[in-house]
């Protein structure tokens, strides 16, 4: 009988051991959490009090591209299986719509665009 007991005071040692470490680890991660959340907050801030002052300087910045429509350039040409150079070439034509964002070209995708690439990907 005290083998028995002696066991089960082992398991419950054991399980409040378990307990308490996750209990720990859920406390650092929380404070990972917050600790990502102040720095994002931060950079936020500073990029926002940077495109003032920029622009109290006259100098223009574009807004971020939110629109998950738009890829790179050459993810575009691949999804098309076309050239990068022909991608180019439609883009001065106006045939394709995009925009050059810190030195990148960002095309946006159309329906017919994606559902041609999405065939192409399937055969």
């Amino acid at each position: 009988m005290t083998a028995k007991r002696t066991r089960t005071a082992e398991v419950d040692a054991l399980r409040v051991e378990i307990a308490e470490a996750m209990a720990a680890q859920e406390q650092r991660h929380q404070q990972q959490i917050a600790e990502v959340r102040k720095t994002s907050d931060i950079l936020v801030a500073e990029y926002a009090a940077l495109r003032l002052l920029l622009l109290r300087h006259g100098i223009a910045v574009p807004q971020p591209l939110l629109d998950s429509s738009y890829v790179l350039l050459a993810d575009y040409a691949k999804l098309n299986c076309i050239s990068p150079d022909t991608v180019y070439s439609r883009i001065r034509r106006g045939k394709v719509v995009a925009e050059k964002r810190g030195g990148q070209w960002f095309v946006k995708c159309t329906d017919a665009q994606g559902s041609r690439a999405s065939l192409r990907q399937r055969s």
